[in-house]
């Protein structure tokens, strides 16, 4: 797995974290993305993103959250809803994300 970008996908268990893109609250139970903003270990630069906020990610690390995407996408357990969630994050990525000057939350 890439050291910097998207590292996680899972949900929100609490609906304390918020969005480090557009600051919004990130509410529990939704499905949120784990970024990673510098190659460290450390929690602190881990950073949590709406789903629909991707097109806002630098683009920098654009191939490596795509790879980590599909990776998410083949996993044997992902459920049919996550796939097609994913899948619309990826297409949202590649495509240099349409919404990437509006409000993702």
């Amino acid at each position: 797995m890439e050291l910097l970008g998207i590292q996680g996908f899972e949900r929100a268990p609490s609906g304390r974290a918020s969005c480090f893109l557009c600051g919004g609250k990130i509410e529990r139970a939704s499905w949120r993305f784990d970024y990673r903003m510098k190659a460290s270990s450390k929690l602190g630069d881990q950073r949590r993103i709406h789903v629909t906020c991707v097109s806002q990610l630098p683009v920098a690390t654009r191939a490596a959250d795509l790879r980590a995407l599909r990776a998410f996408m083949e996993a044997p357990d992902v459920s049919d809803d996550q796939r097609a969630l994913l899948e619309a994050a990826s297409a949202e990525l590649a495509g240099g994300g349409a919404s990437a000057s509006s409000s993702c939350a």
